[in-house]
């Protein structure tokens, strides 16, 4: 299965910490955002990072206040992924 592959799992990671970093720039800085949200700036730029991954709960609540489509991170990120293994 696919997502049993770490190194698709971890790319995933940052690719769609990459897409929240992105739309998160247009917006807010980094500590404004973490404050909105009530997470630590740390935690907030780890999982921009990929290096932790970013509960759903959370991530629907990002793309809310971003004004992001949920959809459209994930797409992108499983299209870039799908490329990564090929």
């Amino acid at each position: 299965m696919l997502l049993e592959d770490e190194s698709l799992i971890a790319t995933s990671r940052k690719l769609i910490g990459k897409e929240i970093r992105k739309a998160r720039m247009r917006r807010f800085t980094e500590t404004e955002f973490s404050s909105i949200l009530g997470y630590s700036q740390q935690h907030i730029s780890r999982i921009e990072r990929g290096v932790s991954p970013v509960r759903i709960d959370l991530f629907l609540e990002i793309c809310l206040l971003l004004e992001v489509s949920p959809h459209s991170i994930i797409e992108k990120c499983l299209s870039e992924a799908i490329s990564f293994t090929k």
